[in-house]
């Protein structure tokens, strides 16, 4: 038997534990404010860039983040990836009207 096996672990990672994690983006050297938004609500690591320079670059990450996380807590059993493919579409088309209501 294994020591990792003898030892309930799994890689460098106890069984079932989650590894650390953290998380960071940054300005650049053009902009003066970072526009990017994160979720870090394990399982789920999104990053939405704010494209700076367009018009609502901040408000737009800021949604597809906050939404993606609301919808994927909401979206209950079924593949993680297929969850995430229609968390990612839904919540494109809500910030598309989203975007239509602030022309």
């Amino acid at each position: 038997m294994s020591a990792a096996k003898r030892n309930g672990t799994r890689g460098r990672h106890a069984k079932g534990a989650m590894p650390s994690y953290g998380s960071r983006t940054d300005v650049g050297l053009v902009r003066e404010h970072n526009e990017d938004s994160l979720a870090v609500t394990p399982p789920l690591y999104a990053v939405a860039d704010g494209m700076g320079g367009h018009r609502a670059g901040d408000y737009a990450s800021r949604f597809a983040v906050e939404n993606l996380v609301i919808y994927i807590n909401r979206a209950g059993d079924g593949s993680p990836v297929m969850q995430l493919k229609k968390g990612i579409e839904t919540v494109n088309g809500m910030l598309y009207e989203e975007s239509l209501k602030r022309e």
